[in-house]
């Protein structure tokens, strides 16, 4: 819906009261910095984490550069108390069908539990 955090933004400014699912993937294949997408934290009810990397909208665990224990920090920070959905999906649309999207489930999710413990 919203291309940039910035226009993200924008959108919650105008309508008070509105949260947002944050998806740090679509900024971060834009080549956006994590710090930008931080600043939409405080209104996120929902968070979906996967891998990306600039240019990839879902990359494997392996070539991710999201900074997962940095976006934890962020949530600690807002107090989130939302849901995080691991949000591998299999469709030809920004060549998301290129990675196993079994395993790096597991492997998020495995690398996301042992950052909570």
């Amino acid at each position: 819906m919203a291309p940039t955090p910035a226009e993200a933004r924008a959108l919650i400014e105008q309508a008070p009261g509105l949260t947002l699912t944050l998806d740090y993937t679509h900024f971060i294949k834009q080549n956006i910095s994590q710090e930008e997408c931080e600043t939409l934290m405080p209104y996120a009810a929902h968070y979906h984490a996967r891998g990306a990397e600039p240019g990839r909208l879902q990359a494997s665990v392996s070539a991710n550069k999201v900074d997962f224990k940095r976006v934890l920090q962020a949530m600690e920070r807002v107090k989130y108390n939302g849901y995080v959905g691991v949000e591998y999906v299999w469709t030809e649309w920004e060549h998301c069908n290129e990675v196993d999207n079994l395993s790096e489930t597991v492997l998020l999710r495995d690398h996301l539990r042992g950052l909570m413990a």
